[in-house]
Parts: structure tokens; C-alpha cells; sequence
């Protein structure tokens, strides 16, 4: 799931402009160019229904979006995100179905060893596979 939503956010225009230093799994590389994001799984549990696991899982996904130039390019880059997965559902390209995507928290933040705005978006997300 994580691969597709990677792979539409990668597809998407304003978020390939808003974002030329490209999309990160876990860790920022050294030598990142800016604005960039990374992103982590916080916690992806199933459902269960009647004791057994369901098809449903909910996934929060969460998005640091770093600018080492101003506020500015970090939020442009976090409304990119926004604007291509919240409220999306439908089908991605490695087969999960997405029934909800919807913000649960967005957060700034100043990273002082690097010199750079980061500002943090949530998402939590419903889905089957």
C-alpha cells in the first residue's frame, strides 16, 4: 500500500514541483536536496471482526516535508501532499483499494542540525488489499 500511494504522490505535478529533492522512506540521505519529504509508517493495525483479522487495516502515514531555504517552500510542498491523497479513494497501482484518506494532525517544527523548516502532515488511511 505504502509502495502505490508513494508511486501516486511520485506521479503527481504539483508535487513534483513542489518537491525536486524527491520522497524518502524513514531517513533523509546526506546530501538530500531541498524541498524534499520523507515518510514513516507510525502504525498500521488490522481489523478484526468475530475474533478473526478482516480485510480492512487503517494505516497513519506520516509526511515531513524540509525546506533548508524558507517556511514558505516546506507548506507548499505539504499542501502538494494534501491536495493528491486527502479524501482520495479508488484503486492504486499495486492493487490496494483505498476507501479514505483524511488528515489527522500537521505540525511545524524547526530543524536546527540542519538548518531547515520541516513541517510533519498525518494521514490516516482505510484501505483493503
Amino acid at each position: 500500500m505504502i509502495q502505490g500511494l508513494m508511486a501516486k504522490l511520485e506521479a503527481d505535478d504539483a508535487v513534483r514541483d513542489a518537491l525536486p529533492g524527491g520522497i524518502y522512506p524513514v531517513l533523509l540521505p546526506q546530501d538530500a536536496v531541498y524541498p524534499c519529504v520523507t515518510y514513516q509508517v507510525i502504525s498500521d493495525v488490522p481489523d478484526y471482526e468475530l475474533g478473526r483479522k478482516a480485510r480492512d487495516e487503517t494505516c497513519r502515514l506520516q509526511m515531513d516535508v524540509r525546506s533548508n531555504t524558507t517556511y514558505a517552500a516546506a507548506d507548499t510542498g505539504v499542501r502538494a501532499i494534501r491536495n493528491c491523497l486527502e479524501s482520495f479513494t479508488g484503486d492504486l497501482l499495486d492493487g490496494t483499494s483505498i476507501s479514505d484518506i483524511r488528515v489527522e494532525d500537521v505540525t511545524d517544527y524547526y530543524d536546527a542540525a540542519n538548518l531547515a523548516f520541516r513541517k510533519q502532515v498525518d494521514f490516516i488511511i482505510d484501505f483493503t488489499f
